[in-house]
Formats: C-alpha cells, sequence, structure tokens
C-alpha cells in the first residue's frame, strides 16, 4: 500500500510548477490488479487537443514526481480534457 501521506505529498508537487496546458491534477492512491501500491494521475488538459510529443512529456512529469518520493508505487497515468472532467464532475454531483 502506499504511504498514507504520499497521495497529498504528490499532488503538491504537481500543483507547485504544472506545464503549460495542465487546468489541474487528480491523484489518487490505492492497490493495483497485482496488489501493489499504485498512484493514479489523472492530468486534466485545455480542451485543445495537445500533441503526442506534449502527452508523453506529461507523462514523464507525472510520473517522475511520483518516482521522486517513492520507488516502491507505480504510477498509473491518464489524461482528460477540462470538458470532459466537468461532465464526469457534474455527472457525480447530480448523484449525490
Amino acid at each position: 500500500m502506499a504511504p498514507p501521506d504520499l497521495e497529498q505529498t504528490i499532488k503538491q508537487a504537481l500543483a507547485a510548477n504544472p506545464p503549460a496546458g495542465v487546468v489541474r491534477v487528480l491523484v489518487h492512491s490505492g492497490m493495483d490488479s497485482t496488489g501493489g501500491a499504485a498512484v493514479w494521475i489523472y492530468v486534466i488538459l485545455q480542451d485543445d487537443a495537445p500533441s503526442r510529443e506534449t502527452l508523453d512529456q506529461l507523462s514523464h512529469w507525472a510520473a517522475s514526481a511520483v518516482s521522486h518520493h517513492s520507488e516502491s508505487v507505480w504510477p498509473y497515468v491518464a489524461f482528460r480534457t477540462k470538458s470532459e472532467q466537468d461532465e464526469i464532475d457534474n455527472a457525480s454531483s447530480s448523484r449525490e
């Protein structure tokens, strides 16, 4: 299992200096399907589509934040546009 404060530490590290185009970052920790400690990072991007090269750079940026704080936790990085995340947030709030 990931250390209890790792999720917050990674959130703070990623929020400190986000690259251009990053609107926000969501971080969740837990166990993955293999039973190993993992962190899921959702990078929320502006709605204009970034290049594949930009996505690769953002993936490395997010995964590096995890490995800098814990080498025993596996990072999973995913991307969503702001519009996609807004739809998810709205659907979640309407169910509450």
